[in-house]
């Protein structure tokens, strides 16, 4: 199923990307454990959207890990640009907390709102923007 959406012109957008997954049987945890008989199938969405629309989505089956979050956040992104829209600002939860995003971000030029971890080095090791972004959370609590 190929689905595309309206990418926003002449308007800053702020976005968020979160996905989620599920399990699509019904056969018990310890039968597949046991037996092995049935293959576990997953489901996996990605979304990026605004307050008000959705601007892209991502549907994986059973690829455990063959695209994260950050990952599918950078491919919506880059289409959302490519296709004239302009972002602004990305807000994401603790899962975004890598530096190849933060330097992605960097490098679109797009502010960004991700949760960082309580435990995050202020060291920059590859990110200077995720370092600042860590050093503004420490200070700001």
């Amino acid at each position: 199923m190929n689905l595309t959406f309206k990418v926003p012109r002449g308007v800053e957008i702020h976005e968020g990307t979160d996905g989620s997954g599920f399990k699509m049987t019904n056969a018990g945890e310890y039968f597949q454990d046991k037996y092995g008989k049935t293959r576990r199938k997953y489901a996996r969405v990605i979304i990026t959207a605004t307050k008000d629309e959705i601007l892209d989505i991502d549907v994986v089956v059973n690829e455990k890990g063959a695209l994260t979050e950050p990952n599918a956040a950078e491919k919506h992104i880059a289409n959302i640009i490519n296709n004239g829209g302009n972002i602004v600002k990305s807000y994401n939860d603790g899962a975004f907390d890598k530096k190849k995003f933060f330097n992605f971000l960097e490098e679109k030029k797009i502010e960004s709102a991700i949760r960082i971890r309580s435990n995050a080095s202020t060291k920059a090791k590859g990110s200077m923007r995720r370092k600042k972004e860590t050093l503004k959370f420490k200070e700001l609590g």
